[in-house]
């Protein structure tokens, strides 16, 4: 696990110790959804990463409470792909940035090689948020894929 994995871990551990109320405080902080949100943009275009950020303030501070962070955390680390991969026959594009801090290009790798029939296609200087800072690369690797 990376260093952004723990950094991630320590804030949902902190939101379950802290009464109700100071939680919600934490959890949808500005700074801390600003934290977390540069962490995982890579982009240094100005325009990219205020959109990214936008999107991170807006949907990462509004939840029903503080249970559902910790709920929906804990489910993206118990149970993953890798887990039924082996089982997934049909053709699968998975889609990784070189410099993903979250999903390391070389377990990427090892997931993609799980899969009986997939490809995995790599966009270079971008990290796990590819959908935000490289749209049109995104695009590109599902309409090759499709084709």
């Amino acid at each position: 696990m990376g260093r952004l994995f723990w950094k991630f871990f320590i804030f949902i551990w902190l939101g379950r110790q802290l009464p109700e109320k100071l939680a919600i405080k934490l959890l949808s902080a500005r700074p801390i959804v600003m934290i977390m949100s540069n962490a995982m943009a890579k982009s240094k275009d100005k325009d990219i990463r205020a959109y990214v950020h936008d999107q991170h303030l807006q949907h990462f501070s509004s939840f029903a409470n503080r249970q559902v962070v910790a709920e929906a955390f804990s489910a993206s680390v118990k149970a993953t792909v890798c887990d039924v991969a082996r089982l997934i026959t049909t053709p699968t594009l998975l889609i990784a940035g070189d410099i993903d801090d979250i999903t390391p290009l070389d377990k990427q790798r090892q997931l993609n090689d799980m899969f009986t029939n997939s490809k995995l296609e790599v966009i270079k200087n971008v990290g796990h948020l590819t959908h935000y800072e490289t749209p049109a690369a995104v695009a590109g690797a599902i309409k090759r894929f499709i084709a």
